[in-house]
Order: C-alpha cells, then structure tokens, then sequence
C-alpha cells in the first residue's frame, strides 16, 4: 500500500533535485530518503528514479506518480479537516437567543467575560427586536430557542402556554433629566418640581406608554411633551441636548451621557419584568427525526438552562 509519506518524500525529492538535498528539509539522511523511496517502487510496482553510483535521475514516471500525488494529498488534507470539523461542530451547541435592544448592550458583554458561562463551550447566535419580534421567531420552525423580553405591568405582550417562562428580574424605571436644569444627580424631587417641564415620551399606543401616561395621571402631572422616541439611545441624546426629561429603564442607562443626570421621585414606582421564555420540551411524537436531530434536543435544553441560570445572576449582581 501506498504510504502519503512516501509521496510527500517524491514531491521534496524532485523539488530539492536530489535526495541528499531534500534529505535537510525532511529531517532525515540521504540514506533515510533513498529507503522511503524504494519502499515507494516497491508498494507502487513502478521505477521511479534510475540509480547511479553518484545520483539518482527522476523517470518520467515519477513525474507522473508526482502529479497525481498532488492531489491525493490536497484531498487527504481536506479529509482530515473536514473530519476535524465535524468533530468541533458536535461537541459545541449553537444556542438561538432573541434578546431585546437595551438588555443587549447591558448583559452581553457581561456573559462573554463570565467564567461559567465560557466554561459550557455554547455557541451564541444572537437576534435582537423587541419582545413581540422575537416571541413569534421562538415560535416559528427553527428559530430561537431563548428569548428573552420584557413587560411592563400585565399588558402588551402575550405568549402562548406552550412557552416556560421564567422571571429574571425587574427593571426600575429612571427619571433622567438634563445637566443644565441645575438638579443634583440621585435628588429626591416632588411631582410638582417637574410637572412643568418638557418630556420626551414613548409613541402614543405603545404598551408602555399608556402605563407611563398612567403614572404620570396618578402622580397629577400633565407631561408637555415635545418628543416622541421609542429607542433609549435617541432619547437620551436627547435629554442630553437639553430638549426635555425622559423616564428610561435602568439596563438603558449603561452608558449614561454627559449631560444628563437620573433623579428620583418617591411616589413613583414602575417597573418592567424581563423574562426568559423558552419552548417546553417536545412530546415523543413531535421528537422524531434523525438520531442526530433526537440527540441535540437535550443538548440545547441543558444549553438553555445554563444561559437563563447565568442572566439571571447576573441581573441579580447589578
């Protein structure tokens, strides 16, 4: 049988012009060479080189053997990386995570430096929307396998009972106001220091603008409101400007901008719960399929358990 040692030992051969000159670039001796290329005739049946007392002249043949021999060892090579690949793509999960936009910048680059996280080898695939996008990509065929969202009070999102859900933790909600207003960072203020000022608010209809209206209804404040924004990152750039105050959740507040300051006021309490849901394990009959497809359900489930145990510490550590 053909050894691709041997093969690789022709290809330096013909290239170094001689086995005493291929013999350094292999790590062996002149003699060690002339040897591993007759075993080479010998396992092939062809004369490769025509032997003198002083040198060795290649044969057409073994120009040709070195052709072929090309590639036989590209291919070899792609065999053993394939197989290489194969072997690291089945000993690591992929885990689909839905995740929302202000818990993406807070906890995300807390995970990848999180030892026991690092330690289960779980591979992220990450998609981040808003809760109503990526409740329905869990429940659609092969979408996430995790997503996790936030509600604020009992309205404006709902998830069918073939999801878990697990609580992870609540989110205050800040009162952020700009710099130049002359407030104390973390002052306790009355309803009625700000009842007066400019707001920037969540667009009318959205969940958690009606809960905020309502807030603001208990506290007898009547916002003027000079700006609509959704997004946290806009509506702190501009509380920054100086345009108006914002009610912003805390994980929206990582990178706080210079110019703002957050405030407290006593009376108000309003939180979100941020949630983890996930898809409950299947029925026997929905487990069918192929071994490998029945063996990787568990693998994700465990995978999915470790991920909400680590959110959820490190939400409680913050």
């Amino acid at each position: 049988m053909i050894n691709p040692h041997q093969l690789r030992i022709l290809l330096e051969v013909l290239e170094a012009g001689s086995f005493a000159a291929a013999a350094p670039r292999l790590g062996l001796t002149p003699s060690a060479v002339s040897q591993q290329i007759s075993a080479l005739e010998k396992a092939s049946g062809v004369t490769l080189f025509e032997r003198s007392a002083r040198s060795a002249m290649p044969l057409p043949s073994a120009e040709a053997m070195a052709r072929h021999a090309r590639i036989v060892l590209t291919e070899l090579e792609s065999l053993v990386a394939a197989a290489s690949a194969a072997e690291t793509s089945s000993s690591h999960v992929e885990l689909r995570v839905g995740i929302f936009p202000s818990l993406t910048s807070y906890l995300i680059p807390r995970l990848m430096h999180d030892d026991a996280w690092l330690a289960s080898g779980t591979q992220l695939r990450l998609s981040v929307g808003e809760p109503a996008q990526v409740v329905r990509s869990l429940r659609s065929e092969n979408g996430l396998d995790v997503a996790l969202v936030f509600q604020v009070g009992q309205g404006g999102l709902a998830w069918p009972a073939s999801l878990k859900r697990t609580w992870l933790a609540e989110d205050p909600f800040v009162f952020v106001l700009p710099a130049a207003w002359g407030f104390e960072a973390e002052a306790a203020l009355s309803p009625a220091q700000l009842a007066d000022m400019p707001w920037i608010m969540h667009h009318p209809g959205a969940s958690d603008a009606v809960v905020i209206a309502n807030l603001f209804a208990s506290l007898g404040m009547q916002p003027r409101v000079v700006a609509y924004s959704d997004d946290f990152n806009t509506t702190l750039s501009l509380v920054a400007s100086g345009l108006g105050a914002a009610l912003v959740p805390k994980l929206a507040l990582t990178n706080l901008p210079e110019g703002t300051v957050s405030v407290r006021i006593p009376e108000a309490k309003l939180s979100r719960s941020v949630l983890a849901l996930t898809n409950k394990p299947p029925s026997r009959s929905a487990r069918e399929g192929t071994e490998n497809e029945r063996a990787s359900v568990p693998a994700v489930q465990n995978a999915a358990a470790i991920f909400v145990e680590r959110i959820a510490t490190l939400l409680a550590s913050s």
